[in-house]
Parts: structure tokens; C-alpha cells; sequence
């Protein structure tokens, strides 16, 4: 399941390869970072899982209970924040690592400095121009 936590955590990045039944590879590299939770998201959160719980009752809380209640009050009202991981992957029919790992690198200085982490994979996506059907692409080194 998703692990929440009190406090962002440095982001982490990984490398993967994935081989298709035919032999044909992808390779990717992902970023995992996180993001503040809205007080909304927090309380539909706890509101699904308390749904799945059976219930008790107040009287028969134990103390960690009593004060799991307590810190998901402060949650709902927003008097803690909580982050949640966000996981961004890039794929490539080539091993370029380092241009992949500087494209999540660019990503996530965005994200850093407070915008939204989609907003330049967007761009990334809709500013590439992509080929006219039938034409290729010729690199010359």
C-alpha cells in the first residue's frame, strides 16, 4: 500500500530495463518524489479506510488508538501536512541513462520550486514535434 509521511522525503531515483517476449527492450528511468496531500485528499483517505474497518467504540480504544484518532483529527484539520510519493517514469527503446536521468533531474527542479510535476512532462509531450507517418528519422554522428 502507499506509505504516507510527516515530511517529504529526498527524492530517489531508479533505473530499469524491461524485455519484451520477442527480445525487444525498453529501458526506464523513474523519480519518486512527494507531494503535500490537500486536507480533502487526507480525510477521503481515512473516510475509505475507516470504511473497510470494523467499528469499535470509543470506550474500548486502546491508548495507540486513542492516539492514531487524535493525529487523524489534526490531519482532517489540517494541522499537520502529510506527502504522499508521486513515481515518474520515462521510457527509451535506448540505454540513454543519462539523458533520461536528466530529463527527471529538470522535472523535478520544477517540481522544486513549487510547480505542478505534470505541468513540464506536458510540455515535454505536446511541444516534440513527432514525424509525418511513413518518414524516418536520420542521426548522423
Amino acid at each position: 500500500g502507499i506509505q504516507l509521511q510527516h515530511r517529504p522525503l529526498a527524492p530517489d531515483f531508479f533505473f530499469f530495463a524491461l524485455t519484451e517476449i520477442d527480445g525487444a527492450r525498453f529501458y526506464g528511468a523513474c523519480i519518486v518524489v512527494y507531494e503535500p496531500l490537500s486536507t480533502h485528499a487526507v480525510s477521503k483517505l481515512y473516510d475509505d479506510f475507516h470504511q473497510q474497518q470494523p467499528a469499535s467504540s470509543s470506550a474500548t480504544l486502546t491508548a495507540a488508538q486513542k492516539r492514531r484518532k487524535l493525529e487523524e483529527d489534526e490531519l482532517r484539520e489540517g494541522k499537520q501536512q502529510v506527502f504522499a510519493p508521486k513515481c515518474i517514469c520515462l521510457l527509451s527503446h535506448f540505454p540513454y541513462f543519462n539523458a533520461l536521468n536528466h530529463s527527471l533531474d529538470a522535472i523535478y527542479r520544477t517540481f522544486q520550486k513549487g510547480g505542478v510535476i505534470e505541468k513540464p512532462i506536458y510540455r515535454l509531450l505536446h511541444e516534440i514535434p513527432y514525424l509525418p507517418a511513413g518518414r524516418r528519422l536520420r542521426l548522423a554522428f
